[in-house]
């Protein structure tokens, strides 16, 4: 059900990051990021209802790119609309070509997109960036960012703000409580990704995190629901507010480097007790209110663990995030594939 930031299944077990035994590729795409990551293939699409391509890219040392929702369609209902189809790949580049290749309008999503003039492709090399504003955060407003995480993230965006020409402030960014808001509003997307018969009568074949998920969907109630949908409203306004006064938002894609394997998520980053989905919160926003969003490389931890930059943008302006991750790219080359990829071949 693509719910959790590690890949472990009762079906399948865990799936081991090619970046660290014992280490996560993390999740809900782990699977994909993990093969692309070792060399198995070149890119995979991935899910993203919450940051399940962009958390995977991080601890993976991929490009995870979640377009604006509604740019590559989806067949299917989607009650809380948070997800969207992603993309995993090693460059910038193949990022771009594949949402050229994948995005346009489709009858069956409601919310498809229309078909623009703009070649991704093209622009990673072309859009002009001089003077766009940005904003460095190293937590949104409302996480805990490890040191050594956020250390690494602000080089890279101090890096990338000189070589684009980037107007960058550390002005505030602060968004309420949006891993709250998301649980509340994704627990309905797990009842449409039911079929008929599966719940109850299927309870003991799902992990323990959806089984509570489903629980606490049913005792939701309409009222609190509509509130969910008010809640979800007030944080777009707010979110809208913030691309008025910059064009990009740069933060930690997470704020962990990779845990174990077999999870669960730490409960405590730089000393401090968090809650769940805190490990991974900051990917959470651009799901709830449809922005692009990219996930690059921004440098190895101290154990050689990936740690991404995620760089966040306006609903509707996928080339730019596209763009200042193809600089930095360029100033900042990263691997294409993890070390073990290269000493098995």
């Amino acid at each position: 059900f693509g719910t959790l930031s590690f890949t472990r299944t009762l079906a399948f077990g865990v799936t081991t990051s090619p970046w660290g035994e014992g280490r996560t590729p993390g999740g809900s795409s782990g699977g994909s990021a993990a093969a692309v990551a070792a060399g198995l293939i070149p890119v995979a699409t991935a899910s993203d209802g919450g940051g399940s391509t962009r958390i995977p890219a991080s601890f993976a040392g991929l490009v995870g790119m979640k377009p604006s929702h509604g740019r590559i369609p989806l067949e299917g209902p989607s009650g809380s609309q948070t997800a969207v189809v992603g993309l995993l790949t090693t460059t910038v580049a193949e990022s771009a070509r594949h949402l050229d290749a994948t995005a346009g309008p489709d009858d069956r999503d409601r919310l498809s997109l229309p078909a623009t003039d703009l070649a991704y492709g093209d622009l990673i090399e072309s859009l002009a960036t001089e003077g766009l504003r940005a904003r460095w955060s190293p937590d949104l407003g409302f996480g805990v960012t490890d040191p050594e995480v956020s250390a690494l993230c602000r080089a890279a965006a101090e890096q990338l703000s000189e070589a684009a020409g980037l107007a960058t402030d550390d002005g505030m960014v602060d968004l309420g409580d949006p891993v709250r808001l998301w649980f509340q509003a994704g627990a309905a997307d797990l009842w449409l990704g039911l079929e008929p018969g599966m719940w109850p009568q299927l309870a003991d074949e799902f992990t323990p995190f959806v089984r509570r998920g489903l629980e606490a969907t049913e005792e939701l109630g309409m009222p609190r629901y509509a509130d969910i949908l008010r809640l979800r409203e007030e944080l777009q306004c707010h979110i809208a507010a913030l691309f008025d006064e910059v064009d990009v938002v740069l933060c930690p894609t997470t704020a962990v480097a990779a845990f174990a394997d077999k999870g669960p998520p730490p409960t405590v980053i730089d000393g401090q007790k968090v809650g769940m989905g805190m490990a991974t919160p900051y990917t959470m926003p651009a799901n709830l209110c449809w922005n692009p969003a990219i996930s690059v490389p921004a440098g190895l931890t101290g154990e050689g663990l990936p740690v991404g930059l995620q760089i966040i943008a306006g609903r509707h302006r996928d080339e730019v995030p596209l763009r200042l991750a193809r600089i930095l790219e360029q100033i900042r080359p990263w691997p294409r594939h993890a070390p073990s990829a290269a000493s098995s071949s």
